[in-house]
């Protein structure tokens, strides 16, 4: 790039730099950066530019690269630090594709801060949880990271999505998200409010749907409401299509052209639509403005944005400043580096949540000797885990950070014979915004190389069957390669398919001889397929009984399958059951029995269970139900009743329902897709090697019921998520069981050390109120919580301590049946007894007062709980505020 007085010296003003630039462009230069496919302007030596690369859990779509675990296992850790180096490793590999490739772009798409109202909500495995504060928090670190700390360029540019009210896949660009004041202000904004005040995000992307009947792409006041708390310049991007909804979907607009002007005049700088042919979108410009719809100052409004965001990458610096970016030093080389394969490890550790243990858990049993733990080299440690006990037994020597790896397995011994069941059982699964990862290591892989000597059974529970074709009298069979005919006349080997049913009828075919799945890619169906995947999955199937028989439908492209004469290749091509090929379903065997078989005598049973990220729930396609599905069920059930040592390991991108048919498990432990150290995760805390330390950060109802109604968004009304419920849920936000006991022993609060303020604990006389702040008003002073817990076991304890509002008697405006006011980890060692210091958010009580038309936290005396969970309070005090306050909407 020539040196040119374009770029100026980078200690310049960002606004500054971003004027003289555009004051360089043509009019027609800075009308093409209103596309996302931005092209070069030789003549200043600026380079080709998009905005937006997928980095939800790790770089995506573009080659190998790490992958964390999904956003809602993240959300479960609770642990904003953990969030920040992920987001800091992600940026980095993003780097290193940059510099292998200058036109992936550093300004990412990511991310989700839209609170999981809902669990039917396809895209719930892309939030971090159902509480609004918990999510900005986590959105913050996670933004943070992605941004990187040098003071004046930004190691990518993250954006926030999906502004706003979303939460429903269904018809989600027809659907309106009909928002209460209440629920905007105190339940929606928050999420986005919180990394957008902290300077920790450049850009936010409007959703689909509109809000209270208007696209989100032109609600205009909610966008300027996000820029007004800004500390800089904040752009505004279009998701993929949305501008063209605004005429075909949601019929706003008469022509493209008023809706193009639209949404620039409310505030989107960014045209993401027609994929990288940008002739589209600029023409509908030119006409609006032709037109007189918008103005050549509306233009240079949005570019301007649009040039800020390129210059905080450092893109725009001469080569003589370039040494200023501390970014520019990374490689391609830093992808999958050995410290984010041990990050990835940790964090799926982390994000594992105990739900239910009777004592069936860390992995021991009666006979069988114990094991020495593996050598140091092969175990990761953090600075949390390196203190963990060994296994069954705990003494303060081995809890100490520097003995990691001392002394052998301990307790009353180790599995003589595990048996790892499940669908689950031996793979790793990633979702559409996964990356590729480098490698996997699947439960079953963890397992065996945690407890080498033992023996490890490993069964799917699929259906094994053959598919024999009723005319001719044939069986579809595989060759070594994926190839599918139906010619062999003989059940063997060749003609074998194991078959997962995933609930809804939905199937999946894997074939025997090839190891890989049935695909319709191609209307010529072979079993060459890795895993179910891609934006129209081609790897699912259904079946309908048609006279007796069955016909099979590849779900993707919604043909059916049938025998080509001549050939007997089997095809995707019939468009009507009735010309389907007949098919007998010959069981060779059943999962359930095969799972029973494996679970009988063995020493500890691993049922792993859960959905498949691309089926039935995930973007475009909200869950049809909320249950754990009847074939897992099944599977349960024949493991359980056959052994008692059964745990259920729930492996799934949301929460479920769990019947009656799970009272009797003695263990419950959930996961997410955790990504490429799914197995060593799970297996870290299975085995003991460390403490369990995911909590819930999204309440798993009793019934279906209980989840109120996926379209209706007044969570006060609907009694939606933990701070409305209503009844007993089967496992509330916040909850998360230890190995060890821990007791809540003493509770009380007081103000932050030299905080001013207007409210006081436990009623006692309020100080002299804070003075009014930036325009706001009033103000509540920061408390502090001191939560007294002592750990009563023999074993190094993990307690998230949470504090929470049980709300204000008689309020004049209804305040939430509980709502978490702080919270803080704590590591006791055996025995220890320690006061834990809660910071409390007490802003966090502010209601909507739809009268004074703002947020104000309300005088009174509300009762504060404190325990490990929000339906778990351990003790009780108050916290009284003397005067109203008003805080920042």
């Amino acid at each position: 790039m020539p040196a040119s007085p374009l770029f100026r010296d980078p200690r310049s003003a960002l606004p500054d730099r971003a004027r003289d630039l555009l004051a360089r462009l043509t009019p027609e230069e800075r009308l093409a950066l209103l596309h996302q496919h931005q092209p070069p302007v030789d003549r200043l030596g600026i380079a080709a530019f998009h905005t937006g690369n997928e980095a939800l859990h790790g770089l995506a779509w573009l080659g190998a690269a790490t992958v964390f675990p999904q956003p809602v296992g993240m959300g479960a850790t609770w642990d904003a630090d953990l969030l920040r180096r992920i987001g800091d490793a992600v940026s980095t590999e993003v780097r290193a594709r940059h510099a292998q490739d200058a036109g992936v772009s550093l300004n990412v798409w990511a991310p989700v801060v839209n609170p999981l109202r809902h669990p039917a909500w396809g895209r719930g495995e892309e939030g971090y949880s159902e509480e609004p504060w918990l999510v900005a928090s986590l959105a913050t670190s996670y933004c943070q990271g992605l941004k990187g700390d040098d003071a004046r360029v930004w190691k990518t540019v993250p954006t926030l999505k999906h502004f706003l009210g979303y939460g429903n896949e269904t018809d989600r660009a027809a659907t309106s998200s009909n928002l209460d004041p209440r629920s905007l202000h105190e339940y929606e904004l928050p999420c986005y409010l919180g990394p957008v005040r902290a300077g920790a995000a450049g850009a936010v992307m409007p959703s689909y749907n509109r809000v209270n009947g208007v696209p989100a792409h032109i609600a205009g006041d909610l966008i300027a409401r996000l820029r007004e708390a800004a500390p800089g310049s904040l752009a505004v991007v279009s998701d993929a299509g949305a501008p063209s909804f605004l005429v075909t979907v949601q019929r706003a607009f008469p022509d493209h052209a008023a809706g193009h002007a639209a949404m620039v005049r409310a505030g989107v700088d960014s045209f993401t639509d027609h994929d990288q042919d940008a002739s589209v979108t600029l023409e509908r410009l030119r006409e609006a403005l032709g037109a007189g719809l918008m103005t050549w100052d509306d233009v240079d409004v949005a570019a301007l944005r649009l040039i800020e965001l390129r210059i905080r990458t450092g893109e725009l610096d001469s080569p003589e400043l370039a040494g200023a970016d501390p970014y520019r030093t990374i490689g391609p080389e830093a992808i999958d580096l050995p410290e984010h394969r041990l990050l990835a490890r940790e964090a799926a550790a982390r994000c594992v949540v105990l739900l239910r243990n009777d004592g069936l858990l860390p992995l021991s049993t009666p006979r069988g000797g114990s094991l020495p733990r593996p050598p140091r080299d092969a175990v990761t440690r953090d600075a949390v885990t390196r203190e963990t006990a060994t296994r069954g037994t705990a003494t303060e020597d081995a809890a100490t950070e520097g003995d990691a790896t001392a002394g052998d397995a301990g307790g009353p011994g180790t599995p003589a014979r595990i048996a790892v069941v499940g669908p689950h059982a031996d793979q790793v699964l990633t979702d559409w915004y996964s990356g590729t990862p480098p490698y996997t290591v699947t439960l079953a892989d963890a397992v065996r190389e945690r407890w080498a000597e033992v023996q490890v059974d490993v069964v799917t529970g699929a259906d094994r069957v053959a598919l024999r074709a009723l005319d001719p009298d044939v069986l579809v069979s595989v060759e070594a390669d994926g190839t599918v005919t139906a010619c062999a006349t003989e059940a063997t080997f060749d003609t074998w398919f194991d078959v997962t049913d995933w609930s809804e009828g939905l199937l999946t075919l894997r074939s025997v001889a090839s190891g890989r799945l049935l695909t319709g890619a191609d209307w010529i169906v072979t079993a060459d397929a890795d895993r179910v995947g891609g934006w129209v999955v081609q790897e699912s199937f259904r079946r309908l009984d048609v006279s007796g028989a069955w016909a099979l439908q590849h779900v993707g492209s919604g043909r059916w399958l049938r025998v080509q004469r001549g050939m007997g290749a089997l095809v995707a091509d019939a468009t009507r059951p009735e010309d389907a090929t007949r098919f007998a379903w010959e069981t060779l065997y059943t999962g359930a029995d095969d799972v029973a078989r494996a679970a009988n005598g063995a020493d500890a049973v691993l049922v792993a269970v859960g959905n498949d990220p691309h089926l039935l729930g995930r973007e475009t396609e909200d869950r049809p139900s909320l249950p754990l599905p009847e074939p897992m069920r099944r599977l349960w059930r024949a493991a359980r009743d056959t052994n008692p040592a059964s745990v259920l390991v729930v492996i799934s991108s949301y929460p479920y329902v769990l019947d009656g048919s799970y009272d009797d498990a003695r263990a419950v432990v959930w996961t997410c897709h955790a990504g490429q150290e799914l197995g060593h995760g799970l297996v870290d805390v299975l085995s003991g090697d460390s403490e369990p330390y995911g909590r819930l950060a999204q309440t798993w109802p009793a019934t279906s019921e209980q989840a109120g109604d996926l379209f209706d968004y007044d969570v006060r009304a609907q009694g939606q998520t933990y701070r409305w419920l209503e009844g007993e849920p089967a496992f509330w936000f916040g909850h998360g069981l230890g190995y060890a006991n821990v007791a809540y022993t003493g509770f009380r609060v007081s103000p932050a050390q030299g905080s001013p303020s207007g409210a006081a604990a436990g009623g006692g006389p309020a100080p002299e109120p804070r003075a009014a702040r930036d325009g706001d008003g009033p103000r509540v002073e920061e408390h502090t919580a001191t939560v007294t817990v002592r750990n009563d076991s023999d074993r190094p304890a993990e307690e998230l301590v949470q504090v929470y509002s049980r709300g204000l008697s008689g309020a004049p405006v209804e305040t939430p049946r509980r709502l978490l006011l702080g919270h803080a980890r704590a590591r006791l060692l055996p025995g220890e007894t320690r006061g834990v210091v809660v910071p409390l958010h007490v802003d966090r009580l502010a209601v909507w007062d739809e009268t004074a038309g703002r947020l104000r936290v309300q005088a009174g005396d509300y009762t504060l709980a404190a325990g490990p969970s929000a339906g778990t309070p351990s003790l009780l005090t108050s916290l009284t505020v003397h005067e109203e306050a008003t805080a920042p909407s």
